[in-house]
C-alpha cells in the first residue's frame, strides 16, 4: 500500500512487485507554452499487473488513458466502468476516481493534459466529465496519435510544441467522433458492447438479434442505419482493427494473433486482414516498426 502527496494531491494505491513500470516523459516547465487552451505536462506508456490500483480522492489530474493491452476497472463518484483493449478511458479533475488492473498484464498508453481553457474545449467537444470510458472504433489510429505524442515529448524540444498541441487535439477530435457515432439505439449499443467484450468468441446472426431480442432483418436494419454496415461486416472489422494494435505492439507470432483476434485459422486471417489493409500482418509490423526507427 503506498499513500502519498504529490504536487499537492493525495494519491493511495498498491503495487506489485516490480509494477508499475513507467516509461513517462515529463514535459519541462520551461518547455511548456502557458499561453495555449492546453498543454501536455505528461506523456508515455506504463505496465501493469492484476493488484495494482490507484486512488485519487479528488483528483487534480486530468489524463487520456488508452489501454492497449489487459483489462481495467474505473470508478469516478459512484459508477464503475469495464475497460478493454482499445477503449480509452478519461480520468477527470475534481473527482473521486479509482482505477485497477484486473488482468493478470496490462499496457496503457497515458498523456496528462492541463491549462486553463481544457475542461471549455472537452466540454465544446462533448467530452466533459459525463464521458469516462469510450469505446474506440479506430484503436490502431489513436494508438499511433499517443505514440507520436509520447515521442515528441521525449524529445523536450520546446520548438515542437506546436505538433504537439496539433497532435493531442486531433486525438480530441477523433473521440469526439467515436462519441458522436455512439448516439444510437440502446439495444445496438449493448450489442456492440457484448461484441466488445467477447471478440474471441464466433457470432451467429440468429444469436445476435436474440441477443438484441429482435429479428435478424431489424437487426440488418439497425447495423445499415446507424453504422452503414452488416453486422458480421462490423465484427470483422473490429477483430483486424484489435490484429493491428496487437502488430504494432507486440511481436507476438502471426498465428497466435489471429487465435487472439477470434481466428482459428492464421491463413484465413491473414487473407481477411490483407483484404481491409492492403498488407499482409508481417507486412503491416514492418511498416510499423520501419515508423519506430
Amino acid at each position: 500500500m503506498i499513500s502519498r502527496i504529490i504536487d499537492g494531491e493525495v494519491l493511495h494505491g498498491c503495487n506489485v512487485g516490480s509494477y508499475p513500470r513507467h516509461h513517462f516523459s515529463r514535459v519541462l516547465l520551461r518547455d511548456i507554452d502557458l499561453t495555449r487552451p492546453f498543454y501536455v505536462t505528461f506523456a508515455g506508456d506504463d505496465e501493469t499487473n492484476r493488484g495494482f490500483w490507484r486512488h485519487r480522492p479528488n483528483s487534480r489530474t486530468f489524463s487520456l488513458e488508452l489501454l492497449v493491452s489487459g483489462e481495467f476497472t474505473l470508478t469516478q463518484d459512484d459508477k464503475t466502468f469495464f475497460c478493454h483493449p482499445g477503449d480509452v478511458f478519461l480520468v477527470h479533475k475534481d473527482r473521486n476516481v479509482r482505477f485497477e488492473c484486473v488482468s493478470d498484464y496490462a499496457f496503457k498508453r497515458t498523456i496528462i493534459l492541463d491549462g486553463t481553457l481544457l475542461y471549455f474545449i472537452l466540454a465544446g467537444l462533448g467530452l466533459d466529465q459525463q464521458t469516462c470510458v469510450i469505446h474506440l472504433n479506430r484503436p490502431d489510429r489513436i494508438d499511433s496519435l499517443f505514440r507520436k505524442t509520447g515521442k515528441l515529448c521525449a524529445k523536450q524540444d520546446a520548438s515542437l510544441n506546436n505538433r504537439i498541441f496539433a497532435t493531442v487535439y486531433e486525438i480530441l477530435l477523433e473521440l469526439q467522433q467515436t462519441c458522436l457515432r455512439r448516439q444510437m439505439p440502446q439495444k445496438l449499443s449493448d450489442l456492440l458492447d457484448r461484441v466488445e467484450k467477447h471478440l474471441l468468441h464466433p457470432f451467429r446472426m440468429k444469436d445476435l438479434a436474440r441477443e438484441a431480442g429482435i429479428s435478424e432483418r431489424s437487426l440488418f436494419h439497425l447495423f445499415a442505419r446507424h453504422l452503414n454496415t452488416t453486422p458480421l461486416q462490423y465484427i470483422a472489422e473490429r477483430r483486424i482493427e484489435y490484429a493491428k494494435l496487437l502488430l504494432r505492439n507486440y511481436d507476438t507470432q502471426i498465428k497466435m494473433v489471429a487465435y487472439e483476434c477470434g481466428y482459428s485459422d492464421a491463413h484465413y486471417f491473414s487473407r481477411d486482414f490483407k483484404k481491409q489493409t492492403g498488407l499482409t500482418p508481417l507486412a503491416y509490423r514492418n511498416v510499423c516498426q520501419g515508423e519506430d526507427r
